[in-house]
């Protein structure tokens, strides 16, 4: 069985992405994920997987309405949606 040993599991009321996230096992947002990019010189967050899998269990909010963009990047994967 190949089974990654360092998955990044995010469990919370509610998530904030306020920073890029790299991992190399799966990750899994299991609640709203809120999306801002303030206070940096772009207008994106960015996932990267090496496993490569990034999966939402719920929806995603951008906190300032149509200013944030979410880029995901994974080797060779799956985006999957709860």
């Amino acid at each position: 069985m190949d089974v990654n040993p360092c998955p990044l599991i995010n469990t919370a009321a509610e998530i904030w992405l306020l920073a890029d996230v790299s991992s190399f096992g799966t990750q899994t947002y299991d609640s709203l994920v809120h999306i801002n990019s303030i206070g940096s010189n772009r207008s994106s967050r960015m996932l990267g997987s090496m496993d490569p899998s990034i999966t939402y269990m719920d929806t995603g909010d951008d906190i300032m309405a149509k200013t944030d963009t979410l880029d995901e990047s994974v080797v060779i994967g799956n985006f999957a949606f709860g």
